[in-house]
């Protein structure tokens, strides 16, 4: 729950821009050398690189594994000091391929250009739970208010007998993602990204673990039959948002009236009368353990709110 001194995520929605995360509560933006930020930029490769199938050269040979140990408690005390005084970090040596990051990233720029008669079809009201597919923009409500965002949300899919479907309402759980017919590549991409995403996640929870003073693997037996969800999200422009003009209309009535359904069923947030869209996304905390996220270039799209109220 937030007790008042959990860091807040707020979105702009002054830029169009594109961004694909794994939902948790601990962010973690990937970063590339180029990029410059106030929040801690925390290079992560004693993590990863002691999981990849070779060992980094720099902790290699004679006094390697000494080294090595002596990096990641640097780390584990810097990852610690970020998260406890941000709740975020930028993430450097994170270990995902750039290359990877560029066409998730193309891919959902691809998406989200679609025509609406090709998404219609993957609508997230279309899905068994509601909560899987594509959402139109103003369709997500934090804090009443509805999003200035585009959205398209995959999770993670279990078997029938699977103890989160058995013993967990199935609201979330029990369906099938859906993919969009005019781009079946998409899924092959997100699949590979969101294995990419899990291995960087597993390495930054054994730099939690540590900063803590725990064992690195401590938190494994917690997520090892983790439920995770991706978000692939298009904040438009200003002036696209609105039409041109400040305080973009929210959803037609009948499309609030599905929306209210929908959020009945799900438990969702639905918006109040009358709302506009002066948010790409309300100012809120996430749930969950960790979320990474990986964003295009464009500047100004997320801020993060800290315990003394200022914003970065």
């Amino acid at each position: 729950g937030d007790d008042g001194r959990t860091p807040r995520i707020t979105a702009a929605r002054s830029h169009a821009s594109s961004s694909l995360s794994c939902a948790g509560a601990l962010a973690v933006r990937a970063v590339s050398s180029g990029d410059m930020a106030h929040l801690p930029v925390i290079d992560f490769s004693p993590f990863t690189a002691a999981t990849a199938a070779g060992a980094h050269s720099q902790w290699s040979g004679a006094g390697g594994a000494a080294s090595l140990a002596a990096a990641q408690r640097d780390v584990a005390t810097r990852t610690h000091e970020a998260f406890s005084a941000f709740g975020f970090c930028y993430a450097a040596g994170h270990g995902v391929d750039p290359g990877l990051l560029s066409r998730v990233l193309a891919a959902a720029d691809a998406f989200f250009a679609l025509p609406e008669a090709e998404k219609e079809p993957i609508a997230v009201e279309r899905s068994p739970s509601r909560s899987r597919g594509w959402q139109r923009l103003g369709q997500n409500v934090t804090q009443g208010q509805n999003d200035a965002h585009e959205g398209f949300d995959i999770m993670r899919e279990l078997p029938r007998d699977h103890r989160l479907v058995v013993d967990a309402p199935p609201i979330h759980h029990s369906d099938c993602n859906q993919w969009p017919a005019a781009q079946p590549e998409l899924r092959s991409v997100l699949e590979e990204y969101v294995a990419a995403m899990s291995a960087a996640g597993a390495a930054i929870m054994r730099a939690v673990a540590m900063g803590l003073g725990l064992p690195p693997e401590f938190f494994e037996r917690f997520y090892s039959e983790g439920f995770w969800i991706a978000r692939m999200i298009r904040y438009p422009a200003a002036a696209e948002a609105s039409g041109g003009a400040a305080g973009a209309a929210a959803p037609a009535q009948t499309e609030k009236q599905r929306d209210r359904e929908a959020g009945r069923q799900t438990g969702r947030e639905t918006a109040a009368e009358g709302t506009t869209m002066d948010l790409g996304c309300g100012e809120h905390t996430d749930y969950g353990c960790l979320t990474l996220v990986a964003a295009d270039s464009t500047p100004g799209c997320l801020q993060v709110r800290g315990p003394d109220g200022s914003c970065e």
